[in-house]
């Protein structure tokens, strides 16, 4: 018998497959590209709603693979989504302020320990919402800043899917491993039309989406079982993640002590010096891949499961051969020849 798991990311790989030519189309008709400029590096006009199709693929898998009765915890999840994805569409349409795209992110934080997603620590009400909402912004931020290069978000938020795969358990039936198995099938998917040169970008409502369910993975696979006193489970959310943080951390780092705003894009991100030094930006997506691989087999060994390190590696594997034939049969075009993704990395927003 089929896992109801795999059924949940093939369901959402197959729809962000079909979905995404459908939103490129549209994007066509309604002349809904990529602003070019001093933070945008592309050649040419590419769509940037591929948050759309991500976010059917993902929740189609949900709905599919989840429990047939809606309970408050999920209820709140999805709200918390459905909040983080429309305020990244407004931000890609029609523009947001700093300060709104941080209150919706606030929100999400908030429905989320209001539905009873909590880490299982001593602390007030208060002071738990306050530590699940400081999580949902590092994590949905980080994963935007990290949207500023082809094929780089996608695939790392892939990678990190499957790093929580392996933790819970292949066949393990619970609201994280659902959420994973649907993320990595709709990383995949919309991977196959991002990877370098890219065909079209996820945009804000992508990239905070696929931001919030590693957000969501690591505080569902915090709370679903108790911290050992000496424990290291909680090592594991930040190692997995390891790349988008650190990246994120240091920008924002950067441009408070250059006196600059946190708040303004610029092109200092790991992924840009790389590409200044003359990396194509399939080589930076590929070392990026490598490095949060790394990071995940040591994060699988801090929770005892060292066994499933062979299993990651099976998928990053997979990954690899994947995009290896994508390459093969996309015809080459003056669009190839291009080194940069989304935009570079502004606080809140679009890069």
């Amino acid at each position: 018998m089929i896992s109801a798991n795999w059924v949940a990311g093939a369901i959402a790989l197959l729809c962000v497959l079909i979905c995404t030519p459908v939103v490129r189309a549209i994007c066509r008709r309604w002349n809904l590209y990529d602003s070019n400029g001093s933070l945008n590096i592309h050649v040419g006009q590419i769509p940037r709603l591929g948050g759309v199709s991500i976010a059917v693929g993902l929740i189609a898998g949900v709905l599919v693979g989840g429990p047939r009765s809606m309970n408050l915890g999920v209820a709140g999840c999805l709200a918390a989504l459905a909040l983080i994805w429309l305020t990244g569409l407004v931000d890609d349409t029609l523009g947001l302020s700093p300060v709104l795209r941080f209150g919706a992110q606030i929100g999400a934080g908030v429905l989320l320990s209001l539905a009873g997603w909590n880490l299982p620590i001593a602390v007030s009400r208060i002071a738990s919402a306050a530590i699940i909402c400081g999580i949902v912004v590092l994590f949905t931020n980080a994963l935007n800043f990290l949207d500023g290069s082809d094929g780089l978000a996608a695939g790392t938020a892939a990678i990190i899917a499957s790093a929580y795969i392996c933790a819970y358990g292949i066949d393990a039936r619970s609201s994280g491993a659902i959420l994973g198995w649907s993320l990595l099938g709709a990383s995949v998917g919309f991977l196959a039309y991002n990877f370098p040169p890219a065909k079209i970008f996820m945009g804000d409502s992508g990239s905070t989406f696929l931001g919030f369910c590693i957000a969501f993975l690591g505080i569902d696979f915090l709370s679903s079982r108790p911290l050992e006193p000496v424990g290291t489970r909680w090592i594991f959310p930040i190692l997995v993640a390891a790349v988008p943080i650190v990246d994120g951390i240091l920008v924002v780092v950067r441009r408070i002590s250059r006196g600059a705003s946190a708040f303004q894009g610029d092109r200092f991100h790991g992924y840009d010096r790389l590409l200044a030094r003359g990396w194509s930006s399939r080589t930076v997506a590929f070392a990026c891949y490598a490095i949060t691989l790394l990071a995940a087999a040591i994060a699988l060994r801090t929770v005892g499961r060292s066994g499933a390190t062979v299993t990651i590696f099976l998928i990053a594997g997979t990954m690899a051969a994947a995009l290896a034939g994508i390459d093969r049969l996309r015809v080459a075009s003056p669009r190839a020849q291009r080194s940069g993704g989304d935009t570079g990395g502004e606080f809140f927003t679009s890069k």
